[in-house]
């Protein structure tokens, strides 16, 4: 005997169905980034790179920790000139530079894991004389990572991030989302933050400076290390009406 509610009970989509409904919902929210290649080689101190010897402004010192005075590490440093083309330079033209205290970040609070810890600036080659040091100042050495090169993909936003842009997604289309990998966690240029809602999330400026993101950082992978809860450090602009970057 045919159970008459079976019938009328609703059937699971196919994922790969519900998918491409999905991604017809949120293409207005596609945006492109940039996922970076590297390979373990020394490079010239104004290439773009993950550690290694910076550039540095003629008759400047090494960086250091405001706290212990030690020498910071470069963590990552961008130079423009070897961005893609259609990315067009979001922090401007010159070299980004990415400082980070590891003694500092070892002891920041969860709620806000970068404070601190983390020097970000632009030097620009046109206008500076720049150079290096002839060895790096710290005890401890990470491996030089030279970035090769960079991969286009989409990325979208998060479920709470759609939300906030007007675009609610049911249960099973927010799974879905994740389960698929969005936004991308990985070294990138550009595209959708991955905000953690227990740290990044809870800092009352991400929110705003989500939306200028132009590089996110992964623990661990290129940049050797395990950030606070292995958070995502996050480097934004902090504004048309402002040069200067943000840390998050």
């Amino acid at each position: 005997m045919v159970n008459i509610f079976n019938i009328f009970k609703r059937k699971p989509k196919d994922p790969e169905v519900l998918w491409a409904e999905l991604q017809e919902t949120i293409a207005p929210y596609k945006k492109t980034a940039w996922v970076v290649e590297t390979t373990d080689a020394e490079s010239s101190y104004l290439f773009s790179k993950f550690s290694g010897k910076a550039a540095l402004p003629v008759n400047e010192a090494w960086p250091t920790c405001p706290d212990s005075d030690e020498p910071m590490h470069l963590l990552v440093q961008l130079n423009s000139k070897q961005l893609p083309d259609e990315s067009a330079s979001p922090f401007g033209q010159g070299i980004l530079q990415v400082f980070y205290c590891d003694e500092r970040g070892l002891q920041a609070s969860q709620d806000n894991p970068f404070e601190n810890s983390v020097l970000v600036r632009l030097l620009d080659p046109a206008t500076q004389d720049l150079t290096t040091v002839s060895s790096l100042p710290h005890a401890k050495q990470y491996v030089e990572k030279q970035i090769t090169g960079w991969s286009a993909v989409d990325d979208f936003p998060s479920a709470e991030q759609l939300k906030a842009l007007g675009c609610e997604l049911d249960a099973e289309q927010a799974q879905l989302l994740s389960d698929k990998g969005y936004p991308i966690a990985q070294d990138k240029l550009l595209g959708w933050p991955t905000l953690s809602k227990s740290v990044n999330a809870n800092l009352p400026e991400s929110t705003e400076l989500a939306k200028n993101v132009i590089l996110e950082i992964t623990a661990l992978n290129n940049s050797q290390r395990e950030f606070v809860n292995n958070v995502t450090l996050h480097i934004a602009k902090n504004g048309s009406s402002d040069s200067g970057f943000s840390a998050f």
